[in-house]
């Protein structure tokens, strides 16, 4: 009963997002368990850590450090970083070629989901720019239009605005499937918090093709941590005992002429 309830829900949030039907075409590669297949980047490359501002942390997987030991070591510092680039390298990997003409700010572009402290900057539209098509991996790369605030939630998002080689829009391919049942558990928070991001309006009539959701780091990270400290703190009273006669403390004095 319960696993039919299941299925009759997530068939109804699929149905419910604005995507193309399935059928053979040039789509988005939606590999979850890649950073390579599928886009990026990606919260689903992040764990939970409540003692970020993001409540978040990079979790990016690693190569053969037995092999490649200074890539494990520049992806070990990544990994304490509590979000992705403010200015990111996008990259979207595709199952074909594309028509890298029908890019732009509205067939590929992120939508602010509000900053992790107070949701700030909700709803604004950022467009792409560099767009770059790597025709051996069939990936495209893209960056931001405008710098993406710190610590703050962005969707990525592609509509079938973008057509393949021959003209036609794309489909949804594997990205529709990671709302159905039967998904691997390591990936559930990520599909469930993406599924949440999709029913933000978003603007454009385009239909969405592929989606990706990932917070930026907190630049100001120290400066924050700092401040927080100091809130939390309970300095003593300011005491100006700090004279001595005979021995003892005294007040500190001092005549105004001398100062």
């Amino acid at each position: 009963m319960k696993a039919s309830l299941g299925r009759r829900m997530a068939a109804t949030v699929f149905l419910s997002l604005p995507l193309t039907v399935f059928a053979d075409g040039v789509s988005v590669r939606f590999d979850l368990s890649s950073p390579s297949a599928s886009p990026f980047p990606s919260d689903r490359f992040t764990l939970t850590d409540g003692s970020q501002l993001t409540g978040r942390r990079v979790n990016l997987p690693k190569p053969d450090c037995g092999q490649r030991p200074s890539d494990c070591a520049d992806i070990d510092v990544l990994n304490t970083l509590d979000g992705f680039s403010t200015q990111p390298r996008i990259t979207i990997p595709f199952t074909g070629d594309i028509d890298v003409s029908s890019v732009n700010s509205d067939t590929v572009f992120l939508m602010n989901l509000g900053d992790t402290d107070g949701f700030a900057g909700a709803g604004q539209k950022v467009g792409i720019n560099q767009v770059l098509w790597d025709p051996a991996t069939k990936t495209l790369v893209v960056q931001p239009d405008a710098l993406l605030n710190e610590h703050s939630r962005y969707v990525l998002v592609v509509t079938d605005g973008v057509r393949d080689a021959a003209g036609k829009a794309l489909k949804s391919g594997g990205f529709g499937e990671i709302f159905g049942v039967g998904q691997d558990r390591d990936t559930a928070e990520y599909r469930r918090d993406l599924r949440d991001a999709m029913r933000a309006p978003l603007p454009g009539n385009g239909r969405v093709v592929a989606a990706t959701l990932f917070s930026t780091q907190t630049i100001s990270a120290d400066l924050y941590k700092i401040m927080k400290t100091v809130k939390q703190s309970r300095p003593e009273p300011a005491s100006f005992m700090v004279g001595s006669a005979n021995g003892a403390a005294v007040r500190a004095v001092f005549p105004l002429n001398t100062l």
